[in-house]
Formats: structure tokens, C-alpha cells, sequence
């Protein structure tokens, strides 16, 4: 399995190529440039999340302690008619829910190369980071959220690559390390699960490409 440092490495060569290609072909506006840069490298970090306290998990924490409070007040800004008093109560109550409820959540009830090392986690991430930027013009949020497939998919091909041990396989004594580009986990829950997920937000992004759509969960 590749180490921390490689998935870094490598996510931040995806990065600099997907950048030479968004200035070089769609004329993207720099800073949607280098936020698509931001994006892959993180993503090609997010599916150690589940490897208990590692780095990945902990600065997961820290950026949705961030990023949470701004994604709040953006969808709900009547909270800003309340004063300073109630901006701080929505950045406590998000820190504390992201670093309590996400981060040792996902350290007790994910196994590491679970259901987030899979395709479906790589498809359940592009949808969020597309209704995160909706109110980007159509290819904008198209190629920023094809920045987080990108870098999520990046972790699993590296992982897949180092997986492939052709000396101990011609020797038959290769082992199995997980599959890391797969479509179903050990666990039927977590695979039921990550399925729905992807499904409930495909919804949503699918209504976005039809708005007559809409009606029916507005």
C-alpha cells in the first residue's frame, strides 16, 4: 500500500496536470483553477480517513471545522440577522460536532480499506462537491467537482498499483490486500449504505440537470 507521503505526491502531479489542462483547454479563471487543485490533493488524502487516528482523519477534522460554519451560513443566511452571538454559537457547534461526532465516527465504526476505499465513496464525493458550488456556472462546477473525482480516484489507482507484486505472484505467494477500486465491501451494511447515499445525492444533482424535477422534492 502506498504511504502517506506517496498519495500526496502523486495527487499533487494529478493536481498540476489537471490545472495545465483546465488553463490550457476550458479558459478556467484562476482561482477556479487552483481551488481545483486544492480539491484533488485533498481528495487523494480522504480515503484514509478510515484508517483509525491517522493524519488524514485528523486533518479532516480540521477542515470541516473550517469549512462547516461557511456552508451553514451560506444555505441558511437569515442566521446572520442574529448578530455575532449567533455566528459563533453555529462555528462552536459545528467544530464540535465535525471533530466529536465525524472524525470518532469514523474511527469506531469504519475499517480501513473498507467501503470508502471503493468506487461508489469516489462517486458519493463528486456529487457533494457539485451541490456545494451550485451557484457556479455549469462547466465551473462541472470541472471543480470532476477535481474531487479525480483526486479520490487517484488514491485508488495508486493503492491498486501497489498492490501488484508480480515477483510474489509469479512465485505464487502473493497476498490479498484489499481491493482498493472495488464496487461491494465485506460489510452488506456499509455497502447498502454508501448505495443509498449515492443514490439520495444523485437525485439532487440529477434535479439540478432537470429542474422540472424539483417539483417533486421541493
Amino acid at each position: 500500500m502506498a504511504s502517506h507521503r506517496g498519495h500526496i505526491t502523486f495527487s499533487t502531479l494529478v493536481a498540476a496536470g489537471y490545472a495545465a489542462a483546465g488553463i490550457q483547454y476550458y479558459d478556467m479563471l484562476p482561482e477556479h483553477v487552483l481551488l481545483a487543485s486544492v480539491i484533488i490533493v485533498i481528495a487523494g488524502m480522504l480515503p484514509d480517513i478510515d484508517a483509525g487516528g491517522s493524519a488524514p482523519s485528523r486533518e479532516l477534522g480540521g477542515l470541516l471545522a473550517a469549512i462547516s460554519p461557511i456552508a451553514v451560513l451560506e444555505f441558511y443566511p437569515d442566521i446572520k440577522t442574529g448578530g455575532v452571538t449567533r455566528i459563533a454559537l453555529v462555528v462552536v457547534a459545528s467544530y464540535l460536532f465535525t471533530r466529536v461526532f465525524v472524525v470518532r465516527g469514523l474511527k469506531k465504526f469504519t475499517v480501513h480499506r473498507g467501503m470508502i476505499h471503493s468506487l461508489p465513496a469516489a462517486i458519493i464525493l463528486f456529487e457533494i462537491t457539485y451541490l456545494m458550488f451550485l451557484e457556479l456556472v455549469w462547466v465551473d462546477r462541472m470541472y471543480i467537482s470532476l477535481a474531487a473525482l479525480v483526486g479520490f480516484l487517484s488514491h485508488l489507482v495508486l493503492d491498486s498499483w501497489s498492490n501488484v507484486d508480480l515477483l510474489k505472484g509469479a512465485m505464487g505467494q502473493s497476498e490479498s490486500k484489499g481491493k482498493p477500486l472495488k464496487l461491494f465491501g465485506d460489510s452488506s451494511f456499509a455497502t447498502v449504505v454508501m448505495y443509498c447515499c449515492a443514490l439520495v445525492l444523485g437525485w439532487f444533482v440529477s434535479a439540478d440537470f432537470y429542474p422540472e424535477w424539483q417539483q417533486y422534492w421541493q
